[in-house]
């Protein structure tokens, strides 16, 4: 049994759920408010158990549902501190709360430590009650029964409209994509096709006009709750099939708005103690109802390797599987990409003004005091960093800060043979470009001449090899060369500013062959041309380059950086070049990205030239890949 305490955490309707999920409201029925009920100690029971103790839990029914909390361990005064939230209709207004508390037995039948029943009708006039009521050894009505200790229930309607009000300012805050405080056009049609709306673009319009009652072209929650009341807008939300949070079946259309604000108020992200299995990280099962609502909103599937915007990535230093803390303007700019009723000239004007206006805020002075939240938020490893934190002087001067010389240790830097990540990045390497189309890049424009807009210089890269390294917010976002070699002059590309997430990327959009980039060639010794791509994201203002061209280049060194924002590198290769490392590849052949950091091996040339030399002289050469596959034999080791 699951013993112990909690504040707040949700009643469950069996032993086994760890949500209640009984916010149905039957068709035809009149709603009159939810019951937010928390079942918060007791005192004063008498013992069952041999000893005197007792093991006690609560059973709290209304109606056709039964609750239950979790038992308390050894206790005559245990605090349960749980709670549900019952919708309550104009047929139930008469029913009574039937509160039991039973002592839990594992040998047999669980001992009734006492009794209490609550009529509903005296709490519907809105004001909080917090009553400890007695609790009897028997039902009322029953010859010899004795008050047994006493149940401390805090009770609390809510009724529709502040149901409705609350549901409303959160949906306008996860809409509210520019940060302005309302929603506009564009974010009130995402905010329809979330809830199931498949209305078209004039009949939003006609919708959006309505509700935007002092026309300034965007709602406020105040405009969108009024608007949301009437019949003809309710009728949208037909295509929501069922609640995100508790996937609850809606029998109805007029069910929805209530049962997702109540079932808001029944999911307050506090944990209770009945653990579920199946989860595949720490982060998921510790979710709250703002994570999954917002998810929901932004995202959907969550699993390792699945095609959405829960980003799980496999940490190479650890082997675990994590979860990547999403910014508000990513799960922004996600959402917008996926909008049906969005054009994309729209969506690529919104998030170049994104972009813009985050910039130039970042920019500002006064945004210094973001960068301590930021580093607690994403925790970073503070000492690391090169400089002060006080002597950044403002929030994009942290975020492309450098790192002291020996954060990034650079893997074998004295062998050229060996590749290094050129950021720390979440990679995905691929040996064949038709690889990386078939299992990451799905633009429906994406080919190599695309991607490069030179025929020829895309022509050295036909059957070569491709690494994705794509840089999230959190992420230090200087990035460096990952090999020797002698470095061309950059060619910039203009371009939009879609996101880099992986939900993009492996969409319809073509995002590395639309987006703002720079290509730089490199002449490598070891690994022949290789082609550079940095690639402009949501958020990213700027590519800044700190390298000079036509000189010589070692691996390690700094080539620029991207101002604030997600933001990707490509580097492809010519074929037969390199050989990435097997984890990389297996882990990219499941569609999956690996952690890794600036400096780390990621994989090896396979035009290495392993000399065989005498008096002095060179007199073979062959490359690895010969000596692996067994065609030559490996030179003989010289002897005295």
């Amino acid at each position: 049994m699951g013993c112990g305490s909690s504040s707040e955490a949700p009643l469950v309707s069996n032993p086994s759920a760890r949500f209640v999920r009984n916010l149905s409201v039957p068709a035809g029925s009149q709603f009159v408010g939810v019951l937010v009920i928390t079942v918060a100690e007791a005192r004063g029971l008498i013992g069952t158990d041999i000893g005197g103790s007792a093991d006690p839990f609560v059973t709290l029914s209304f109606g056709k549902s039964t609750f239950k909390t979790k038992c308390v361990k050894t206790s005559l005064a245990p605090v349960w501190g749980q709670r549900t939230a019952i919708p309550v209709t104009t047929a139930e207004q008469n029913y009574s709360l039937v509160c039991n508390v039973w002592d839990e037995d594992d040998m047999s039948a669980n001992d009734l430590m006492g009794v209490c029943t609550v009529p509903i009708a005296p709490l519907l006039d809105g004001k909080p009650s917090d009553v400890w009521h007695p609790l009897w050894s028997h039902s009322e009505n029953t010859l010899g029964r004795q008050q047994q200790g006493e149940l401390r229930l805090k009770i609390d309607l809510q009724t529709q409209q502040e149901i409705e009000q609350q549901f409303w300012t959160q949906m306008v805050k996860l809409f509210d994509y520019d940060e302005t405080g309302t929603i506009s056009r564009l974010e009130f049609s995402a905010l329809l096709e979330a809830l199931g709306s498949k209305l078209t673009d004039s009949a939003i319009d006609k919708l959006f006009a309505s509700g935007d009652q002092n026309k300034d072209d965007s709602i406020d929650a105040a405009e969108i709750q009024l608007l949301m009341s009437r019949p003809e807008a309710r009728e949208e939300f037909g295509g929501l099939a069922r609640c995100p949070l508790c996937q609850h079946e809606f029998a109805h259309d007029g069910e929805v708005v209530v049962h997702l604000g109540g079932c808001l108020l029944n999911s307050d992200g506090s944990a209770d103690d009945l653990l579920s299995e199946g989860f595949l990280t720490n982060k998921e099962a510790a979710k709250g109802w703002i994570a999954k609502l917002s998810e929901w909103v932004n995202f959907g599937d969550y699993g390792l390797g699945a095609n959405s915007g829960n980003i799980l990535v496999v940490n190479r230093a650890t082997g675990a599987v994590e979860e990547e803390k999403i910014p508000p303007f990513v799960r922004t700019s996600i959402r917008l990409l996926y909008q049906k009723s969005a054009s994309a000239a729209k969506v690529q004007k919104l998030l170049k003004a994104m972009t813009l206006k985050m910039g130039k805020r970042y920019a500002d002075p006064r945004s210094q005091k973001e960068i301590v939240p930021f580093i607690k938020f994403h925790e970073l490893n503070v000492d690391e960093i090169l400089l002060p934190l006080e002597s950044y002087a403002n929030f994009n001067e942290f975020f492309y800060r450098k790192l002291k010389a020996t954060a990034r240790p650079i893997a074998s830097p004295e062998d050229p043979t060996v590749l290094v990540s050129p950021a720390d990045c979440r990679l995905n390497a691929f040996a064949l470009v038709d690889d990386a189309t078939r299992l990451w890049v799905k633009g429906k424009q994406f080919t190599l001449k695309a991607l490069l807009r030179d025929d020829d210089v895309a022509a050295k890269f036909d059957g070569g090899s491709m690494a994705i390294c794509r840089l999230a917010p959190q992420d230090y976002h200087r990035f460096h060369f990952p090999c020797n070699g002698t470095l061309g002059k950059p060619r910039p590309l203009e371009g939009a500013f879609y996101t880099v997430s992986p939900m993009a990327v492996r969409g319809d959009v073509n995002v590395f062959t639309d987006n703002v980039r720079c290509i730089s060639l490199i002449d490598s010794p070891e690994f022949g041309t290789v082609a550079y791509i940095c690639v402009g994201a949501t958020m990213v203002g700027s590519i800044v380059l700190t390298s000079h061209p036509d000189g010589t280049i070692n691996k390690g060194d700094e080539h620029g950086y991207f101002q604030f924002g997600g933001s990707t590198i490509i580097m492809l290769f010519q074929p037969g070049m390199v050989k990435f490392d097997q984890d990389l590849l297996d882990h990219s052949n499941t569609s999956v990205e690996t952690l890794v950091k600036m400096g780390v091996q990621i994989g090896r040339s396979t035009r290495t030239i392993v000399q065989h030399e005498s008096a002095g002289n060179v007199e073979d050469q062959v490359t690895v890949d010969q000596v692996e596959n067994g065609s030559v034999e490996p030179p003989a080791e010289p002897t005295d």
